[in-house]
């Protein structure tokens, strides 16, 4: 069998992580196996339709005869193009496609499920088809929101080019019940992502009566870190270190962060991955403040399965995800009677004891042989 995984990138951690323990999977396998990148990133035009990369890939399907075509995330660099090109090599040769759902592109010109008004962001239902392309989809300009509505209407709404998938894999139960009620009616399969767990290290003991929380990602605007900090400030009076680790635009803003007194944050910087896990467990309670809903967040089950108990706010994706540890506190930012404050304190005395009900799931194991199954059928 012969399997060509396509992606955005090759590297970057997220879905090209997934990407590429995908690709080992199915070299492991002992399948056929080769992966398809563009060469450089897109130009405006490019990101609607890139005619380059619709050319390359078609003389790649028609030189290597994959049986199986696997996409992550193409709608970046490679453009829906791409679908376009394994529709024509499909209308010739017998070939599944499959597509690993990273974010919530197949639904709305915003990847993150979100809009903008008046510089808030806000989520669209998860119950009812609320997009409309009226709507501001990029906080950075209405031409930037243009080029989204534009690539999203040409690729799925005229040319449908989403019907050329035979399988959509999510990585959780909350992106296939979206799916579902967005009106995609074609097979979606529940596969978990492959999480490298390490061994549980030991609970530092603590006598300091600082609470310590921690957080590791992006620091971009989409999770929620300056309005969990204006929470922090508002609704808590406990001595808290905020322990930051990741960089990106919000890392001058948060540099410059007006804190209350007995409220610190502590930026670490970028920290290798090999490395992250060890620091983190130092810590109290792992928190993710993000403002969407996420899809599958790798950071819970890792904190968890290190004894961290996990916070976030309690929806999506990431409320999916903390329910797959035994210690998980949740927090709802309309919310501003100071419960918080109560919440940190319950959160606290389950620290070194989280671990995750069922760590099988997320096993390299596990993920191998769910995608030898689909790929086979």
């Amino acid at each position: 069998m012969r399997v060509l995984l396509l992606s955005d990138s090759y590297e970057g951690g997220g879905a090209e992580a997934v990407f590429r323990d995908t690709l080992k999977a199915s070299k492991d396998v002992g399948f056929d196996t080769d992966y398809f990148v563009p060469k450089q990133k897109s130009g405006v035009l490019s990101y609607i339709f890139s005619l380059e990369n619709y050319c390359r890939l078609k003389a790649r399907l028609n030189m290597f005869k994959p049986d199986v075509v696997h996409l992550h995330n193409f709608y970046h660099f490679l453009s829906p193009s791409v679908l376009l090109a394994i529709k024509h090599y499909k209308a010739t040769q017998t070939c599944r496609v499959i597509y690993t759902a990273h974010d919530f592109h197949l639904l709305c010109p915003n990847s993150g499920f979100q809009y903008f008004l008046k510089g808030q962001r806000i989520n669209f239902s998860v119950v009812h088809n609320n997009v409309r392309l009226h709507y501001l989809f990029d906080h950075r300009s209405q031409l930037h929101s243009l080029l989204k509505v534009l690539q999203h209407v040409i690729a799925y709404r005229l040319l449908r080019l989403h019907e050329v998938l035979d399988v959509i894999i999510t990585p959780g139960e909350f992106m296939k019940t979206v799916m579902r009620r967005y009106g995609m009616t074609g097979r979606i399969e529940v596969i978990r992502n492959p999480v490298a767990l390490y061994n549980s290290l030991p609970v530092l003991s603590r006598e300091s009566s600082v609470l310590h929380l921690v957080y590791a990602g992006r620091l971009s605007p989409e999770k929620g870190l300056t309005e969990f900090l204006h929470k922090l400030n508002k609704e808590t009076t406990q001595d808290i270190v905020f322990h930051i680790y990741g960089d990106g635009v919000l890392t001058g803003m948060l540099e410059k962060f007006p804190c209350r007194k007995g409220l610190v944050i502590y930026l670490h910087g970028k920290v290798e991955r090999s490395k992250l896990m060890s620091e983190i467990a130092k810590y109290d309670i792992f928190v993710l403040p993000s403002l969407w809903y996420e899809n599958a967040p790798v950071s819970l089950i890792e904190a968890a399965a290190n004894g961290l108990p996990v916070l976030v706010p309690g929806y999506g994706g990431l409320l999916e995800m903390a329910r797959e540890s035994a210690h998980y506190f949740t927090f709802e930012y309309a919310d501003d009677d100071g419960e918080l404050q109560d919440v940190l304190r319950c959160a606290a005395r389950c620290r070194g004891k989280n671990h995750l009900i069922d760590a099988n799931q997320f096993s390299d194991e596990n993920y191998r042989h769910r995608i030898e199954t689909i790929y086979k059928q």
